[in-house]
């Protein structure tokens, strides 16, 4: 094509573009893609949303109270939870199996405060420190709320495992009438005075009635009555060398009281009495003291349990050199096997929540936090409610032996002391020798001495 026909042609095809092009679709404007949510951006309380947790507790009264508001964390949170709930010996074995095969079967598990040692040590439980620094929630965070003897429960060797979940300490439980008639209307303060009390009701009881009732059975849970005794009398069970301490004058005296209280003060077979049994004797009359867990409390005031219901009354525990001890404290610990720590972190938080617990006051007494045993509800309404506080700012947990042979230790002691109780004050030197002699050989057997 010559340079005249271009020329001639040109302009129309530059109409031509010019049409095109004003038909064209606009150019888009460019666009800023989406901001990037980063993890800190959700709030804490849903940062695990989606995922699921499975828990192990045992049957009871503030594990039913606090998972009858299990929706009230699934909603909150997200997260879903797959809980499974036994006998407590069936519990306790479950998670022991559960955490000795490291299979992280269960995410959270409720832990009695004497297994932590032992669980710790073996790396089976997840340390909280950074759990409680990291990550918690403000409106469920009560570290600042726990009482501090059932917060303390929970650690070993200074590091924290578990929140505590229910905790229970000692106080007297006492029949009004026959303290008014036979010492002098004032519940006993002292040891002494508890036991001129119980020989004094005791000898006026006919044979029907009896001062004082505890635990005498060789079965383990004897354990925390009769060495609350020895502690009474300014020693620990062990001491800062993990010596046993049963051959001392301290415990020896406090052991010749617990043995008379029982064997001569105390219902015709004491020695084969567990708690549930000694209970009992109270609840039908045949006793007229008892120091024990606080839990029992509703029962003493229940007429379809107690034969006195309007003449049991409540005191704080005796006292020797120190107050007596009858601890327990259970906690809700995380397994260092789970593949969902965060979450059961949460949940853990939330289960133990001075807000959660508030919710139940109508329905258990064994609250972990200051705030609900001093309030004029928990006073008015939880039977001892008056004592409990006091009672729990001189417990002291670290009377157990806070070290993992204690299962061990406590089987041979709670036997002798059923042996001390069948046979009487007299036996309780030969009988002490012996268990300090054997516990001394366990503990050296476990490399406590090298």
């Amino acid at each position: 094509m010559n340079k005249r026909n271009l020329l001639t042609i040109l302009p129309g095809l530059l109409m031509i573009v010019s049409l095109l092009a004003a038909c064209a679709a606009p150019t888009p404007e460019a666009t800023e893609a989406p901001p990037v949510v980063t993890e800190e951006e959700v709030p804490l309380i849903k940062r695990f949303a989606g995922e699921t947790i499975r828990i192990l507790m045992y049957e009871q009264v503030p594990t039913y109270s606090t998972l009858d508001r299990l929706a009230e964390f699934e909603e909150a949170t997200g997260i879903k939870v797959e809980y499974e709930l036994l006998a407590e010996a069936e519990m306790i074995k479950k998670e022991m199996l559960d955490f000795s095969s490291h299979t992280g079967t269960y995410d959270v598990t409720n832990v009695h405060f004497w297994y932590i040692p032992q669980f710790a040590k073996l790396g089976y439980l997840e340390p909280l420190e950074s759990y409680v620094q990291d990550l918690s929630v403000a409106e469920w965070d009560s570290m600042a709320d726990f009482v501090p003897s059932y917060l303390e429960s929970q650690k070993y060797e200074g590091k924290l495992y578990g929140l505590p979940f229910q905790g229970i300490v000692q106080i007297l439980y006492y029949r009004q009438d026959l303290i008014d008639q036979y010492c002098d209307g004032k519940p006993p303060a002292t040891m002494d005075e508890l036991m001129a009390c119980s020989k004094a009701i005791t000898e006026n009881g006919g044979g029907e009635v009896f001062g004082y009732t505890d635990r005498g059975s060789a079965d383990a849970a004897t354990f925390m009555s009769p060495a609350g005794w020895i502690y009474a009398w300014g020693v620990t069970f062990l001491d800062d060398q993990y010596r046993p301490q049963l051959t001392t004058p301290e415990a020896i005296a406090a052991m010749k009281h617990y043995v008379t209280l029982l064997h001569d003060y105390g219902p015709k077979g004491q020695a084969g009495m567990g708690w549930a049994e000694a209970e009992q004797a109270i609840l039908n009359g045949v006793a007229a003291m008892h120091a024990d867990t606080h839990d029992l409390g509703p029962d003493m005031v229940n007429p379809e349990r107690s034969q006195f219901p309007d003449q049991i009354a409540f005191a704080m525990p005796p006292k020797g050199a120190r107050y007596s001890q009858d601890f327990f404290a259970s906690g809700l610990s995380i397994n260092a096997d789970s593949k969902h720590k965060e979450a059961a972190w949460l949940f853990v938080q939330w289960a133990t929540a001075t807000v959660t617990q508030l919710e139940q006051l109508a329905e258990r007494s064994d609250f972990t936090v200051s705030s609900i045993l001093q309030s004029d509800d928990y006073k008015t309404n939880v039977p001892g409610g008056g004592v409990i506080l006091e009672a729990a700012k001189v417990a002291d947990p670290l009377y157990f032996p806070a070290i993992p042979e204690f299962g061990a230790l406590s089987d041979v002691f709670s036997a002798a002391v059923s042996r001390m109780v069948a046979e009487g004050p007299d036996s309780v030197e030969a009988e002490m020798e012996k268990a300090n002699a054997e516990i001394e050989k366990l503990l050296q057997e476990a490399g406590y001495y090298d």
